[in-house]
C-alpha cells in the first residue's frame, strides 16, 4: 500500500477527532499539493499595506477567494471548478429564490396556532393558569443554576480536607434540589405542553425574522458595497482564515506529527479501504519501505463575512423551478451539496528511507538522475549531495522553485498537435446559469469569477495535460535530462472546464504567479494587394554561389564561483540556480563547505542566475555566458524569513437537501 496514504489518513483523524458529528464533514485532498509561503497570506494584515504594496496583496487575496470558494464535486478528492463558486451560488439564491410569506398560514399551521394559544393564553388574551406556574418553576430552575456555578467555582480556592468535604456535601444538596425543581417542573408547570406550545406560537414570528434576515443577506452582504475588485478588475467577495498568525515566518500555530512503521502501514490500509480505486490511483504507486515519517500541520478555518448557513438551511425558501442545489447525501450531488470550510497545511514532511530495501535503491537511483517523484500529492526531489551518500536516509519533501514552475507553465501553454506553433487565447468558463428569477424580480448578474492570467492559461492549458509524454517532456525541460513521473496521468478524462488541485500545480500556479503567463491570439494579416510585375527580362542563370559547411556548435564551458554573505562569511549549502534564457533549461548546484560552486558543462548563451539560501535573500542577475565564468554571489540577511508549506486538503462541510421546502406553504 502506498505509504504517502498515511499522511492523509492521519490528517483526517486529526481533523475528525475536533468534531461532534464526522458525517456533516467531507475530507478531500488534492492530488497534487499548491506549494505557498506565509507571504501568500499578507492580505490577511491589510492594515499595514497600503497604496501599490496594497493592491499586490488584493490580488493574492482574490486568488485565495477562488480557492477557498471553490464548491467539491466529488468525495475524497479536491478540484476546483471555477464555475461553482460559493459566493456566486450563494448570491444566486438569494436573488432569485422565493422567500416565505410570514403572514399566511395554511390550515393545518393555523390549526396548530389556536391549539397553541389556548395552552398559553386565556380567551381574554391574559396568560393560562398552566403557563404562570411554568414561569416560576423556570425562575426557581435558574436560580439553582446559579448558586450551583458559584459553587463549584469555589472549588479552586479550598485546599484543607474538611473544607473540601463540606463542599461536596453541598453540592450533593444542590444537585439534588435541581432534580427534585426539575420534577415538579414538569408537572406541576406542565413544562413539555408548554415547551411545546411556545414552539409552534413562535414560529409566525420566526417567520417574519427569517425574511428580515434574508433581506438584510441580499441587499446588504452580497450588495455592492461588499464586492472587493483587485488590481486587475476581478471582483471577488472577501474570504479570510484564522488563524491569521499564518501570514508570519515561524509563526507557533504547528502542529507536529511522527509516524512510525508500525502506523504508517495501519494508516496506508485504513485510507485504501475508504476510497476507491479511481481514488486511490490519482495518487500513485511510489512505494518505498519507510522507516518513520515527520511533518508539521496545521487546519486553516475559513472566514466569510457575507455568509450565513442558517439562512440556506431554512425550510422557509424554495426555488421557482423546484431544482435542487444539494441533495444531503455523501455523494455530493448538487450544484451546492457542501462548502470549504477549513483548509489543510502541511510542511516539513520528512521520510526515513529503510537502507536495507531494495526498492529504495531504485528511488535513490532515479532520484540520481534528477527524476522528480510524486509521493502521494508531494513532489519528492532532493539535493544530489545527499544522493551520493548511501548512508543518508533522511528525504525532505520539496517544493519546486519557481523557476521551475515557471518553465512548466510555459511548457504547457502550447496548441493542439497540427495547430501550428502559434498560441489560442484562452477563454473563460461558461458562465454558471442563474436560477429562474421570481415575477416581477429582474434577474441579477454574479460576481464576476476571479480569473486571473495565470489561471486562464491553465484552464486553457488543462486538457493537454492528459498526454503523458508532453507532461514528462514539460518536467525534462528542467534539468534537460530523463524526468518520471511515478504515476499513471489521471488528468485525460477532465472536463476542459474544469481546473483541479492537480493540473494548478503541475503547470506552476502559486498564489503570486512568478509572472505574466498572458497567452495572446494570433491575429491573421491582410495580403497586401497585389502590385503589377514588369515583365523579367531574360538573363543568363547565375552559377551557384559556394557553400561553406555549418559551423560546429560551441564548446561547453565551466561557470564557477563563490557564495558569501555581506560579512564577508562563506555560505555553504546555498543554491545556485542556471536558467538557459532561450530554451528554459534549468540546473542547480549547491555550494561546498567553502561557498565555492562548479557548472561543470554550461552551452554557450545568455542565462538568469538566482542564488538562495535559507535566511538570506536570494540574489538574481542575468549574463552572458561565451566562455569559462567566474561568477561571484554577495548575500544579503534575509530580515523577514519565509515559510514555505503545501496546501494538501480541503474541509468540506455537507449541506442538507436544499431547498426542502415546507408543504402547502405559500412563498413571495
Amino acid at each position: 500500500m502506498n505509504p504517502s496514504f498515511s499522511i492523509l489518513q492521519k490528517l483526517k483523524q486529526l481533523f475528525l477527532a475536533t468534531v461532534t458529528d464526522p458525517e456533516q464533514y467531507q475530507v478531500a485532498f488534492a492530488p497534487f499539493a499548491f506549494t505557498l509561503d506565509n507571504d501568500d497570506f499578507y492580505f490577511l494584515k491589510g492594515d499595514v499595506a497600503t497604496g501599490a504594496q496594497a493592491q499586490k496583496y488584493r490580488r493574492t487575496q482574490s486568488e485565495f477567494a477562488v480557492i477557498a470558494n471553490s464548491v467539491p464535486e466529488r468525495p475524497h478528492l479536491w478540484s476546483i471548478e471555477s464555475s461553482r463558486l460559493l459566493y456566486n451560488l450563494y448570491k444566486e439564491v438569494l436573488e432569485h429564490a422565493a422567500i416565505i410569506d410570514p403572514d399566511a398560514l395554511g390550515a393545518d399551521e393555523q390549526e396548530r396556532m389556536d391549539k397553541a394559544r389556548a395552552v398559553l393564553y386565556t380567551p381574554e388574551g391574559a396568560e393560562s393558569a398552566e403557563y404562570t406556574r411554568y414561569k416560576a418553576c423556570a425562575e426557581r430552575v435558574r436560580e439553582l443554576e446559579e448558586q450551583l456555578i458559584e459553587h463549584r467555582a469555589a472549588r479552586s480556592t479550598l485546599a484543607a480536607t474538611d473544607a473540601i468535604d463540606r463542599w461536596e456535601a453541598r453540592l450533593a444538596t444542590l444537585e439534588g434540589r435541581r432534580r427534585e425543581l426539575q420534577i415538579e417542573w414538569q408537572v406541576v408547570g406542565a413544562k413539555s405542553a408548554i415547551d411545546a406550545a411556545k414552539a409552534a406560537y413562535e414560529a409566525l414570528f420566526r417567520r417574519g425574522d427569517f425574511v428580515q434576515r434574508w433581506q438584510d443577506a441580499r441587499n446588504v452582504k452580497t450588495g455592492d458595497t461588499a464586492v472587493v475588485t483587485d488590481d486587475v478588475g476581478q471582483e471577488f467577495l472577501p474570504t479570510g482564515c484564522v488563524p491569521s498568525a499564518i501570514a508570519e515566518a515561524g509563526a507557533p500555530i504547528w502542529q507536529q506529527v511522527s509516524l512510525p512503521r508500525a502506523e504508517i502501514g495501519v494508516l496506508a490500509r485504513s485510507f485504501g479501504s475508504e476510497v476507491p480505486e479511481a481514488v486511490r490511483a490519482m495518487f500513485g504507486e511510489l512505494a518505498p519501505e519507510l522507516i518513520s515519517i515527520r511533518f508539521g500541520y496545521c487546519l486553516l478555518d475559513l472566514v466569510r463575512p457575507w455568509f450565513e448557513e442558517a439562512l440556506l438551511r431554512s425550510r422557509l425558501w424554495t426555488l421557482p423551478d423546484g431544482s435542487l442545489l444539494s441533495t444531503g447525501d455523501a455523494s455530493l450531488q448538487g450544484r451546492l451539496p457542501a462548502y470549504p470550510v477549513k483548509l489543510i497545511l502541511v510542511k516539513d514532511v520528512e521520510l526515513k528511507f529503510d537502507p536495507a530495501a531494495a526498492v529504495n535503491g531504485e528511488i535513490r537511483k532515479q532520484l540520481r538522475e534528477g527524476s522528480r517523484l510524486l509521493f502521494g500529492p508531494l513532489l519528492l526531489k532532493t539535493i544530489p549531495a545527499n544522493l551520493a551518500d548511501d548512508r543518508v536516509t533522511d528525504f525532505r519533501v520539496q517544493q519546486m522553485s519557481k523557476s521551475e514552475l515557471q518553465v512548466l507553465t510555459h511548457a504547457t501553454q502550447r496548441v493542439a498537435p497540427g495547430a501550428g506553433a502559434t498560441m489560442a487565447a484562452p477563454q473563460p468558463p461558461a458562465a454558471p446559469v442563474p436560477a429562474p428569477a421570481a415575477p416581477g424580480r429582474p434577474a441579477s448578474p454574479t460576481i464576476a469569477r476571479v480569473q486571473s492570467t495565470a489561471m486562464l492559461a491553465m484552464l486553457q492549458a488543462r486538457p493537454q495535460l492528459g498526454a503523458p509524454a508532453k507532461l514528462e517532456r514539460s518536467l525534462s525541460a528542467i534539468k534537460g535530462e530523463r524526468t518520471t513521473l511515478a504515476r499513471p496521468s489521471p488528468l485525460a478524462a477532465a472536463a476542459p472546464r474544469q481546473m483541479s488541485a492537480a493540473s494548478m500545480s503541475a503547470i506552476g500556479l502559486v498564489m503570486r504567479p512568478p509572472g505574466p503567463a498572458v497567452i495572446v491570439a494570433p491575429r491573421p494579416t491582410a495580403a497586401p494587394p497585389p502590385r503589377p510585375v514588369p515583365s523579367p527580362t531574360p538573363s543568363p542563370a547565375p552559377s551557384p554561389a559556394p557553400t561553406s559547411p555549418p559551423a560546429p556548435p560551441a564548446a561547453p564551458v565551466r561557470v564557477s564561483g563563490k557564495v558569501v554573505s555581506s560579512a564577508n562569511e562563506l555560505l555553504p549549502i546555498a543554491e545556485i540556480q542556471l536558467t538557459h534564457v532561450e530554451s528554459g533549461v534549468v540546473q542547480c548546484v549547491l555550494s561546498d563547505e567553502a561557498g565555492a560552486f562548479a557548472f561543470a558543462s554550461v552551452p554557450p548563451g545568455r542565462y538568469q542566475f538566482i542564488a538562495r539560501k535559507r535566511g538570506y535573500q536570494a540574489v538574481e542577475r542575468t549574463s552572458e555566458v561565451r566562455g569559462p565564468s567566474s561568477q561571484e554571489f554577495l548575500l544579503e540577511p534575509q530580515p523577514a524569513p519565509m515559510d514555505t508549506f503545501q496546501l494538501i486538503g480541503v474541509v468540506c462541510k455537507r449541506l442538507p437537501r436544499l431547498p426542502d421546502p415546507l408543504p402547502g406553504a405559500r412563498y413571495l
